[in-house]
């Protein structure tokens, strides 16, 4: 499938006539691929009551799921292409990115990893347990910061994706007593990402098919027992 991207300047162009049009917006130039897209996501937005974290994590989990049974080409190369998120947020579904965070032209355009739909699938991508269902109860007590906390980290330190699996698997396990427990002003989520952070570099090396025991040392190194 041919991805429609927008880069930078013109994203802000439709995002401009978004904001000026407001409920008489009309998405242009759509692939049926993404009239559909557009069809069916503001379907499920509309069918979600909840707001908040619960509207994220019910989205998100549904694009997820819609990119790998509609979109099955949808591969990560092409969700690291910030113009093709450009595009789906400006121009496909810019109404469910508004109800969300208001016109705030950072969840639409402007930022890497905070573009909205962007943010949402890497966090079930990041986050995914083999399963829609099994995703769901491990994401389902968080809140929108770990959603930001995960993705951006993420994305500036690189991935590897069945680590992170295992960290929102293992962090899931932890009760709530200490999954907030603040050490030195930081929760227990970003110290285990920073604990990861410094010894990822030498994980292939020596840890390779071990990731199990890989997060739960870093779930140690904080204190906190897991397996």
């Amino acid at each position: 499938m041919h991805y429609q991207k927008l880069e930078k300047d013109a994203a802000s162009a439709i995002f401009d006539a978004f904001v000026t049009a407001g409920k008489s917006f009309v998405a242009s130039d759509l692939t049926n691929t993404y009239k559909k897209l557009r069809k069916d996501a503001l379907k499920k937005a509309s069918e979600i009551s909840e707001e908040s974290y619960k509207f994220d994590l019910e989205m998100a989990l549904w694009f997820y799921e819609y990119t790998q049974n509609e979109m099955t080409d949808f591969t990560e190369a092409v969700a690291s292409d910030n113009d093709v998120w450009r595009f789906i947020c400006c121009n496909v579904v810019p109404e469910i990115i508004e109800r969300r965070h208001g016109l705030k032209d950072s969840y639409f355009f402007q930022r890497s990893f905070r573009i909205y739909f962007q943010a949402l699938w890497w966090y079930i991508h990041l986050s995914y347990q083999g399963s829609i269902a099994a995703t769901r109860n491990v994401l389902e007590n968080l809140n929108t910061d770990y959603i930001m906390q995960f993705v951006e980290r993420s994305g500036k330190d690189g991935i590897y994706l069945k680590v992170s699996r295992e960290i929102m698997r293992q962090f899931a396990m932890v009760p709530a007593s200490q999954r907030n427990k603040q050490v030195n002003g930081k929760i227990l989520f970003r110290r285990v990402m920073i604990q990861n952070t410094a010894k990822s570099g030498s994980f292939n090396l020596v840890m390779e098919g071990k990731e199990i025991e890989y997060v739960a040392s870093l779930f140690q190194a904080c204190g906190v027992k897991t397996i």
